[in-house]
């Protein structure tokens, strides 16, 4: 029997848990070293991993890693003055009766996280 195999009843087994994340990391750890085999990556199977959307994903989850590991809340001070600042802004407008010039919000210099929240807004 395997070490640790409790047939799925421990929180870590539980898909999207702490077994499914490390083997998400784990495949994608993988899927980067495969980019060596290939003499022009750009052009491989894989080439996704190296556009700068995906660089940013990499960069925003290991951010909110550091952050957790250090025992801070993933979404940084500066992502939930954002969101008080687009619901500040939305109340406005709508006092306004819908008048007022737009936010803003420069979404391609921002963290996917931080974009997301504005486009969803």
């Amino acid at each position: 029997s395997n070490r640790g195999d409790d047939g799925g009843k421990s929180p870590g087994n539980a898909e999207g848990g702490m077994a499914g994340q490390y083997r998400k990391v784990c495949d994608l750890v993988e899927n980067v070293l495969g980019l060596l085999a290939y003499q022009d990556p750009h052009n491989s199977p894989l080439s996704h991993l190296l556009t700068a959307e995906h660089r940013m994903e990499v960069a925003d989850g290991v951010n909110a890693a550091i952050l957790e590991s250090h025992g801070n809340p993933r979404c940084s001070n500066l992502e939930v003055l954002l969101q008080h600042l687009l619901v500040s802004h939305d109340s406005l407008q709508q006092l306004q009766g819908g008048r007022g010039d737009g936010l803003d919000t420069m979404t391609s210099s921002l963290s996917p996280r931080a974009a997301s929240l504005l486009l969803d807004h």
